[in-house]
């Protein structure tokens, strides 16, 4: 579907460690969109995975903080923990949508590589502060018994290991993702557009959702912006060679058994 007008608002859903960072210098080519990664409030703290009363209290600062759109002008917003959940699609996107049409990139990386990130930088591994059990990674990441969470816990929380932690996470964004088309099927000013991993270093790509959105862009600008992220990306390929294939198999067949745990844990409810 391509817009009559361009949207007011481009978001992201993601679990992400997937390239959300990039894609907002992307937009910058567009000079009709104002582009921000991750402003404040980020809607990011320790507590604000175990109560929703909590997330409901941010996301309506989150709202307020949103600029209201004048036509022909877009805010472009790539912040992972936007749209990672029912909850702020109900007290987040379904508000923007009573003020302008709303477009969703739906960033689709490989589960086991984002787990596999996600993992390497501490997530889901536990510790003890203050005689309290807590967990890395929070801030960014919500464990199985939130309430922000779609899919059940396959058991306690403190039972669970960093792989699993990070498993659940992934595969509640990706249920929460899927919650995003069932809306636009519905509602004529959302737009949910897929992006692979593995499109986004690519001209041709952003050049069609930019003619899809209605956005007029700057094709040197563009060029520039996604030559750099080739040049990261030949970095991550070289890092890559160092990692060994079973590893990647590892957490592909880790995210698998927590997936068949969790439909065992839907049958057995």
């Amino acid at each position: 579907m391509s817009c009559s007008l361009p949207p007011s608002y481009i978001l992201v859903a993601s679990p992400g460690r997937s390239g959300t960072s990039f894609i907002a210098d992307v937009f910058t080519s567009c000079p009709s969109c104002s582009c921000h990664h991750e402003p404040p409030p980020t809607l990011s703290g320790y507590h604000y995975s175990f109560t929703a009363h909590d997330q409901s209290v941010e996301l309506s600062a989150k709202l307020r903080s949103m600029p209201r759109i004048k036509s022909g002008s877009t805010h472009v917003e790539t912040n992972h923990t936007l749209l990672h959940s029912p909850l702020h699609h109900e007290e987040l996107l379904k508000p923007l949508l009573a003020l302008g049409s709303v477009a969703v990139l739906v960033v689709r990386r490989p589960h086991s590589e984002v787990v596999k990130s996600r993992v390497e930088l501490g997530h889901g591994s536990q510790y003890t502060k203050a005689g309290e059990r807590r967990f890395r990674g929070l801030s960014w990441i919500y464990l199985p018994s939130s309430p922000l969470a779609l899919l059940p816990a396959i058991k306690p929380d403190e039972e669970l290991s960093s792989v699993e932690v990070c498993c659940s996470y992934v595969l509640n964004v990706e249920a929460s993702s899927r919650r995003l088309f069932e809306l636009a099927a519905s509602d004529p000013k959302l737009i949910v557009v897929e992006v692979e991993w593995s499109e986004v270093n690519k001209v041709s790509f952003w050049r069609g959702i930019f003619e899809q959105f209605g956005l007029r862009y700057s094709e040197e600008k563009l060029a520039r912006i996604v030559k750099g992220g080739k040049r990261n990306e030949r970095r991550q390929e070289k890092e890559a060679k160092h990692i060994e294939e079973r590893e990647i198999t590892y957490y592909e067949r880790e995210i698998e058994n927590y997936q068949r745990a969790t439909w065992e844990a839907v049958t057995q409810r």
